[in-house]
């Protein structure tokens, strides 16, 4: 669609090219935002690295549990299979 230009030049507000003031509210506004997006993605990139060490720390304790459990596991069976040898008697005091 074409523009309308008066004889003498001037276009409606519509039309007009964007003033400087505009353009550099426009671009300070810009880069703030870019600046806060960029601060959250650091802290959000810090968070991650916080998480990962809190994870591989209990990953490693869990490791160490799961051993201990099994040696636990692993010695009750043998006392109860101890159990079982000693013969079913009386006690003494009866």
């Amino acid at each position: 669609m074409p523009v309308a230009r008066s004889a003498n030049g001037w276009l409606p507000p519509l039309y007009r090219p964007l003033r400087s003031d505009y353009n550099e509210a426009m671009n300070k506004e810009t880069d703030d935002r870019f600046t806060a997006l960029e601060t959250k993605v650091a802290y959000l990139e810090d968070f991650i690295n916080q998480l990962q060490t809190v994870t591989v720390g209990q990953s490693r304790d869990l490791e160490i549990l799961r051993k201990e459990n099994k040696l636990l596991s692993d010695k009750l069976t043998d006392v109860m299979e101890s159990l079982e040898d000693i013969p079913n008697r009386k006690p003494p005091h009866y």
